[in-house]
């Protein structure tokens, strides 16, 4: 996986591993916490750049550090779900971009009000995690993958930008 580095809290700088073909990142320890802004910004950034050729994220990796298998964790950032799959030796983990967006506030479920304004409106979307069309008329989640159906909260992203 190719490296970027980016600006870190403090005038640290961050390092992250960057996989377009799965669309994820490789996390050390601790590195989602010392991003700043203007670095999340830069991932959306790459992650668009490279948006032609993604595949779906592997159902078993390894991790870049041990070799040894990773594995699915689910965590909560307020309100949101998302998922990662981390080293059992603490070495980092793996997140998917749609998680990296649930982790740091970006993506959330839409309320009742906008889920069935998306019904109206919308009727079919694909799924942020696998790309499998959503029926909104009967679906809340992806029934290929089980992924939520979430929104990208444009308020938040334009925080980032002030």
């Amino acid at each position: 996986m190719p490296q970027v580095a980016l600006q870190g809290v403090l005038g640290a700088e961050v390092v992250i591993d960057v996989c377009h073909h799965c669309r994820a990142f490789w996390f050390d320890p601790y590195e989602t916490l010392h991003l700043t802004p203007a670095a999340t910004i830069r991932l959306f950034h790459l992650m668009a750049e490279g948006a032609g050729g993604a595949a779906p994220f592997p159902a078993q990796s390894s991790c870049p550090k041990c070799g040894a298998r990773l594995v699915l964790t689910h965590d909560r950032q307020r309100n949101t779900p998302f998922v990662y799959w981390r080293c059992e030796q603490g070495h980092g983990r793996f997140t998917p971009f749609a998680d990296f967006l649930r982790e740091k506030d970006f993506i959330r479920e839409p309320t009742p009000q906008q889920l069935a304004e998306l019904r109206q409106t919308i009727g079919v979307i694909r799924c942020s995690g696998c790309g499998a069309p959503v029926d909104l008329a009967r679906d809340t989640v992806c029934a290929h993958c089980g992924a939520p159906i979430s929104i990208l909260d444009v308020k938040r992203l334009a925080e980032l930008d002030s």
